[in-house]
């Protein structure tokens, strides 16, 4: 049975799936985190004079990750009509949403 939507046809017969890249192991998780690329910047640097009798301590704390995701179903809508797109979405990007829709 055809739709009633002509585009959705399209879509259904066109939709190519693919899996996605493997999670990381959730015991190595913060190595993995550690690994990914960073960008820093100095907002204030303040320049101390050591003493003699200054000792200098390091250590390394994690905390189980918690991701900043929403904690339901996520989905979108969109609708093609009179050559005009209308995308419904829960982004929280929703400027670089509409740079990567509208790509050639």
């Amino acid at each position: 049975m055809s739709s009633p939507l002509p585009m959705a046809d399209a879509l259904i017969r066109a939709a190519k799936w693919s899996g996605g890249s493997e999670l990381p192991d959730l015991a190595r998780l913060h190595q993995e985190l550690m690994r990914l690329p960073t960008q820093s910047s100095v907002v204030s640097e303040k320049q101390a004079t050591a003493s003699p009798a200054a000792q200098t301590l390091e250590a390394t704390y994690t905390r189980p990750y918690m991701a900043h995701a929403s904690i339901g179903p996520s989905c979108a809508v969109a609708e093609f009509k009179a050559g005009s797109l209308t995308v419904w979405t829960h982004s929280q990007g929703v400027f670089p949403l509409k740079r990567n829709i509208a790509k050639p």
